[in-house]
């Protein structure tokens, strides 16, 4: 009854039902939750899905991995955020979320990324801001350059070494254009 009440034409009654699978965490429910979440060309369907597959307790890390090659980019977006509200992701995951930021070009995936990428520890983070400042896309968010230097700027404090590795002299980063731009602004903000 939980899982028809997704398809409620009335926004509510999904938010309703989520919380209550939240409050049961009733993992018999999930493989049901996972076929919704797969489906293409229903981006409402697919996200209600993700999202009461998360509250029940079912993201796991072969089906995030799965949801992050999934092909609307909102998935990929709130999968990207679910797995960053954690603050801890496994090596495999780190390891997908970073392979998302190389191939990713829908501006508000690479925005989620760059938040995630904040929240992530620096094993995991750092290798996607590196990413980030490696794209050279057109017709990006333009929140996406200071995005990614927030990113870039949380890991400063507590892995300088790290942060400063990504910047050695034969670095790509010097030669785009993001790059540079936060290679500046850590000059900036270790001189300060």
């Amino acid at each position: 009854e939980l899982v028809k009440l997704l398809s409620h034409p009335n926004g509510w009654y999904a938010d309703r039902a989520r919380v209550e699978m939240f409050r049961r965490k009733d993992k018999s429910i999930v493989p049901g939750l996972k076929t919704m979440a797969r489906r293409r060309g229903d981006r409402r369907s697919a996200l209600q899905g993700l999202w009461a597959v998360n509250a029940s307790g079912g993201l796991d890390r072969d089906f995030a991995i799965e949801m992050l090659s999934h092909p609307d980019a909102w998935v990929r977006l709130w999968t990207v955020r679910l797995l960053g509200d954690r603050r801890k992701v496994s090596k495999s995951i780190g390891s997908a979320i970073g392979d998302l930021a190389r191939r990713e070009t829908d501006p508000v995936v690479l925005v989620q990324l760059a938040a995630t990428a904040r929240r992530l520890p620096p094993d995991a983070g750092l290798p996607v801001v590196s990413e980030l400042m490696q794209k050279k896309l057109t017709a990006a968010d333009p929140r996406l350059p200071l995005m990614t230097w927030w990113a870039l700027e949380e890991h400063v404090a507590g892995n300088r070494e790290r942060v400063l590795g990504l910047y050695a002299r034969d670095s790509v980063l010097w030669k785009t254009g993001d790059g540079l731009r936060c290679g500046l602004w850590l000059v900036r903000r270790l001189a300060a």
